[in-house]
């Protein structure tokens, strides 16, 4: 009996050259079986030096949080790991130790992003060396479901200090030296009533410190038309005269256009952002795009995207530094991208396999293993 302690989390992916391919793995069949073939049982004692937990695997209107249990004809509860949770196991060791592929099946092909604020960062040279152009809209979507951008003519930048003076919007009280106890957009809009909203802006480009500019936004009564977006606060601001302040210290005023322009939104994109955005996690799911899911068929959700040369959508976001998704996806990406299907690797020969063109039963089969102490 040996302590099984390390937990495989950091196995590299074998790369397709160097997965082992048994020579025998395309006469496996169970209609003819091997001449020389044996069959036998392997009894196993799990002893658990760790805590452990498995959740009970009933129908969901019978879910409870308790131990994977069952009850027997006298009513006594048994606590046992499922045959499932052991062949998983077994499979996922038999493959490391084998050089087996990655099973592009069981794989997310899920588009991963990043951001990264730290300085001389990848992330933040895309941004300064203006590689693509920050433009504002509102995401909207159609009664089959799709997505499409709804471009404004243009936005500005609005300064906590201005919110404060003429609209007694409160942030610059609430984030200046102060960590914010809420750091989401939602936060944000419930302290501001929507009458305050909307206003009449006027804007000029203005150079701040460091030479960087940006179109500032101030209430002028003769402006044009515009609406407040607000974006979640990462950090307190902190101020030090005659030097580089650092927090956020603005937020956005979106001017719509009177024949606004419509970009479609692929269902690669709509997938790329539901997934960074957690949206299918009803645990995690991001508390602003939560917030927005409501009034995405109304009257919008206000977002910050960027087009190619050829004025296709290249990516979107919630806020105007929003994460970037990889170009590629994870089955995209090496070594999975190289897998090949000539030869079936050592697990799948005796695990199985099914896909839509062939299908193999597997060879080993596992019990519960059942408490007994």
């Amino acid at each position: 009996m040996s302590d099984v302690k390390s937990t495989y989390n950091f196995v590299p992916a074998p790369a397709e050259e160097l997965v082992f391919k048994p020579g025998w793995a395309d006469q496996v069949s169970h209609d003819v079986p091997f001449s020389d073939g044996e069959s036998g049982e392997i009894e196993l004692k799990l002893t658990s030096l760790s805590p452990i937990y498995i959740r009970n695997g009933h129908s969901k209107n019978q879910e409870t949080g308790e131990f994977s249990h069952y009850f027997d004809e006298l009513e006594k509860k048994h606590y046992f790991i499922p045959a499932t949770s052991l062949k998983g196991m077994f499979r996922n060791v038999l493959e490391i130790l084998s050089y087996s592929r990655l099973n592009r099946d069981l794989v997310n092909d899920d588009r991963f992003s990043f951001r990264d604020l730290s300085s001389n960062s990848e992330y933040l040279k895309l941004y300064q060396n203006k590689e693509f152009e920050i433009k504002a809209g509102w995401l909207k979507e159609n009664k089959d479901g799709t997505w499409f951008i709804e471009e404004c003519e243009k936005y500005a930048f609005i300064h906590h200090a201005e919110l404060k003076e003429k609209k007694q919007i409160p942030f610059r009280d609430n984030f200046l030296g102060k960590n914010p106890i809420d750091k989401s957009a939602k936060y944000k809009y419930s302290l501001v009533n929507d009458s305050k909203m909307n206003g009449n802006f006027s804007t000029k480009v203005v150079q701040l410190f460091g030479g960087v500019t940006k179109t500032i936004a101030n209430y002028d009564e003769n402006g044009k038309l515009g609406r407040l977006v607000f974006t979640g606060q990462s950090s307190r601001r902190n101020e030090v005269e005659g030097k580089k302040s650092n927090g956020k210290v603005h937020e956005f005023v979106f001017f719509n256009s009177s024949t606004p322009n419509c970009i479609q939104v692929k269902n690669e994109m709509q997938k790329d952002f539901k997934f960074i955005y957690k949206h299918d996690d009803k645990h995690n799911i991001s508390p602003d795009w939560k917030f927005w899911l409501s009034k995405i068929e109304s009257t919008g959700v206000p977002i910050f995207y960027a087009k190619n040369k050829k004025d296709e959508l290249l990516h979107f976001g919630l806020s105007y530094m929003y994460k970037l998704p990889y170009k590629n996806s994870v089955k995209e990406m090496l070594p999975i991208s190289d897998y090949k299907n000539d030869k079936i690797d050592l697990a799948t020969s005796i695990f199985g396999y099914s896909n839509k063109d062939s299908s193999l039963k597997g060879r080993v089969f596992f019990g519960n293993a059942l408490l007994d102490s």
